[in-house]
């Protein structure tokens, strides 16, 4: 599953040094609430820009994630010295984002990806402006009566006529996408307190 990181109930600070390895061992298995807790701890180190992981117990498997939901997998750093402090919580419904999936993609990859399409669009409107102008019946079709400036305005126009458009979809867009969001953030957690139940949590 994938969760929020959020205000921590409890802050512990460790009595030695300890790997990831040591803590999974020492502190979470060891802890008889560990189905319904979850921990934050960080590394002495920084891998690729992330230190902090999530970790939690979930079907009698120890999984982990980074502090903002994406994929950082413990077992690939087992032998890592983390911080001395770290901190537990125990899983509320709205902890919960995801329990289909152990992690999210990357952020910056749907941003690259929101660039990409904008360029695009940007080249479609140059392309069409150009062809517009260099379009051979336009003289038969204005019968002169229209001049090349005229001609651009009008279509600058029709343009900016159709990012004022595109903007007003775009945010109905974005509100439709909220309620999704919002609906799906529910029935996660309904699925954790399924959860719960089937396994008297």
């Amino acid at each position: 599953m994938i969760l929020r990181h959020r205000d921590w109930d409890i802050e512990k600070n460790l009595e030695r040094s300890m790997t990831i390895k040591e803590f999974i061992k020492d502190i979470v298995l060891t802890d008889v609430n560990k189905k319904y807790k979850y921990y934050r701890i960080t590394m002495n180190e920084s891998i690729d820009g992330k230190k902090n992981f999530i970790i939690y117990y979930q079907d009698n498997k120890i999984k982990s994630h980074h502090s903002t939901g994406i994929e950082f997998d413990y077992k690939k750093m087992l032998n890592k010295k983390i911080h001395s402090d770290y901190s537990e919580r125990i899983i509320r419904a709205e902890d919960i984002i995801s329990m289909d999936f152990d992690f999210e993609l990357e952020k910056k990859h749907k941003q690259l990806n929101n660039n990409k399409v904008y360029k695009i669009v940007e080249e479609l409107k140059k392309e069409w402006e150009q062809e517009m102008l260099e379009r051979d019946n336009i003289k038969k079709v204005f019968k002169d009566s229209v001049s090349k400036d005229d001609l651009i305005i009008c279509i600058r126009q029709l343009v900016e006529n159709l990012e004022k458009e595109n903007l007003e979809n775009s945010k109905l867009q974005h509100q439709i996408d909220r309620c999704r969001e919002k609906e799906e953030n529910l029935q996660q957690q309904i699925k954790w307190l399924e959860y719960r139940l089937d396994n008297k949590i």
